[in-house]
């Protein structure tokens, strides 16, 4: 049966095939990948071409957002949708195209990567997968109302919408403001084009044996389709004795011909002293002489790469710049009421000085982290992960607390939301509205300090190989560090969102210092459950039971950290973080109904 436990309780979990192959765009480019473009010798070069990247990423995302709203136009002039919408027809379209494309898309997944996607794997990706492009196909059925459209410009001038946005472009700006920094921008965007034509390609070919005379066969021609020039990797497997040459007249070779011993794989990548197998020219050929009388079976893998696969991220940024936009457009087309509701409690908070103060706080330390020495041997970027992410969890989780008190048990004490509720406002929108404007303001404090952290972060090796004498690193290495941060940063809003949707549930009854108190404990915890289930392994069966109740209760928290992966150097896989965002929306939805459950009956007289 699949349990959260059964997926996340074995760290081990994070090394799986399915997870190097989807943990991120940092497997693209290792460490210890030499790349295929020269870099500069500049160090600002070094630091902001990441910045750059992702920079861009924000600005083609804000671009499709804009061909989004000409859509949601064309849309809104087509007779009959307004009908399609009220009927609640576009509520299960949404529901039942986005599980559709879902699944084909796992599918395709299943069908390129085979047996490296355990079953546990895929049914994960398949269900992570179902909320986000309902997200896409749900904008396209509420969007397009007049409504909708008469409003959107007005909300973005006001608001969280405004905060957001402004964040957003600015990140944008300053990072497509570092072109001149770049080396070869014009050559990164070209490597978009090879993004989806490279890869691993396997090719299985047939060579004839000797004669039985004993006379040697000749070189035949073996039709690979594979440039030279962005090739990583090549394996061959033989299981007869080959000779492979570039030419097949002796006095035309031109590179000393590879012997290939049978059943013995032949490995090469382009980290290697040895010579290629296979000639790496422009327009050269392969011819392959078997060396036995019986046929030989060969099988030739190669592994081509972009080169700048370091353009990948520009799609990423963009896709998640896509589908924060498109969520907000959603939320306030599709719920108008919960929405205004959601607004108005973010454009609250945000209107205190305590967002702004710790705020404040957290890029002070962030800057200070970069220059503070850890002693740690020359790992000192790993502390600065570990601290900034912790960091910026702590202060979002102060902020999300406060928030759920100061909007729900303040206003339910000050009876604002008696008031409230005498319009014709439900409170479960009341409820869903907070927790969702609590969530936005979430979102821009990760927005913010997360910005600051990735560029900290890719300026670290940098700083730490002036203060070594070291090697200075290559910008791909800087971005490496930068990239490779991201999942921790989206791991840590989740737990964040998690425990905020508590607070708001105990808002309902309890007040902001019982709030603090219960959260905060739950966060101490929820980090120690797994070391509370292991100890209590061996102890008593009553032990056994309580250690395993508290972690059915208390969300396991410990889950939320990349601490293994930034001790290991490892990035954290794409299922994982799939994992993590269906562990978040069920406690959340558990948290919804606790939430509901406790102010139902709740007087507000």
């Amino acid at each position: 049966m699949l349990t959260a436990s059964n997926l996340f309780h074995c760290p081990d979990s994070v090394l799986t095939p399915i997870g190097q192959s989807f943990s991120s765009l940092s497997n693209l480019f290792p460490n210890s990948m030499l790349p295929i473009a020269a870099a500069s010798e500049f160090w600002m070069t070094r630091w902001l071409t990441g910045f750059w990247l992702m920079g861009v990423g924000m600005l083609a995302g804000l671009a499709v957002l804009l061909v989004f709203l000409g859509i949601f136009f064309l849309l809104s002039k087509i007779s009959g949708i307004d009908s399609f919408r009220k009927s609640g027809a576009a509520f299960w379209s949404t529901l039942i195209v986005s599980a559709v494309l879902a699944g084909l898309g796992a599918i395709q997944i299943r069908a390129t990567f085979g047996s490296n996607v355990r079953s546990d794997e895929w049914f994960l990706l398949v269900i992570a997968s179902w909320p986000l492009i309902g997200i896409v196909v749900g904008s396209l059925f509420y969007c397009s109302q007049s409504r909708f459209l008469g409003e959107i410009f007005g909300t973005l001038t006001e608001g969280i919408g405004a905060w957001v946005g402004s964040v957003v472009v600015v990140v944008a700006l300053l990072g497509v403001a570092c072109w001149p920094l770049v080396d070869e921008p014009v050559a990164v965007f070209k490597s978009l084009n090879s993004l989806f034509s490279t890869g691993e390609v396997t090719t299985t070919v047939t060579i004839a044996g000797s004669k039985v005379d004993g006379d040697a066969t000749v070189y035949e021609p073996v039709r690979l389709k594979y440039e030279g020039a962005l090739v990583d990797s090549i394996r061959i497997e033989s299981d007869r004795n080959l000779v492979l040459t570039d030419s097949d007249q002796i006095e035309t070779i031109r590179s000393q011909p590879v012997q290939v011993e049978a059943r013995t794989p032949l490995e090469w990548n382009r980290r290697s002293s040895q010579q290629s197998p296979i000639s790496l020219a422009a327009g050269a050929n392969l011819f392959a002489q078997n060396q036995e009388i019986d046929p030989a079976t060969v099988k030739i893998t190669i592994r081509t790469l972009p080169p700048y696969p370091e353009a990948s991220a520009i799609i990423l940024f963009a896709i998640l710049t896509t589908l924060v936009g498109l969520f907000w457009m959603l939320q306030q087309a599709a719920a108008p009421k919960l929405s205004a509701i959601a607004m108005a409690a973010a454009k609250s908070e945000l209107s205190q000085p305590l967002p702004l103060i710790l705020m404040t706080i957290g890029i002070i330390l962030l800057f200070g982290f970069v220059y503070l020495p850890f002693h740690t041997e020359g790992e000192d970027i790993k502390m600065l992960k570990d601290n900034g992410l912790t960091l910026i969890l702590i202060l979002a989780l102060f902020q999300g607390i406060w928030s759920a008190s100061s909007t729900v048990s303040d206003e339910i004490e000050g009876r604002t939301a008696l008031t409230l509720l005498s319009k014709p406002i439900h409170r479960r929108s009341f409820i869903l509205g907070k927790m969702l404007g609590i969530f936005w303001v979430l979102f821009f404090i990760f927005l913010v300090l997360g910005s600051i952290l990735l560029l900290t972060v890719s300026y670290k090796p940098i700083y730490d190989a002036r203060e070594t004498s070291a090697e200075m690193p290559l910008w791909q290495g800087c971005f490496a560090e930068l990239i490779r941060t991201l999942p921790g940063l989206v791991m840590g809003f989740f737990q964040a969102c998690t425990l905020s949707a508590i607070a708001v549930a105990l808002a309902t009854r309890v007040p902001q210092l019982a709030n603090f108190a219960i959260c905060f404990s739950l966060y101490l915890v929820g980090h120690l459950t797994p070391t509370i289930v292991s100890s209590s392994a061996t102890e008593f069966p009553i032990i056994q039971f309580v250690a395993q109740l508290i972690a059915v209760i208390v969300p396991t928290l410990d889950w939320y950290s990349m601490d293994k992966a930034i001790d290991t150097g490892n990035a954290v896989p794409m299922v994982y973080l799939a994992g993590i965002m269906i562990y978040s929306i069920v406690y959340t939805a558990i948290a919804v109904l606790l939430g509901l459950l406790l102010f139902e009956d709740r007087d507000l007289a």
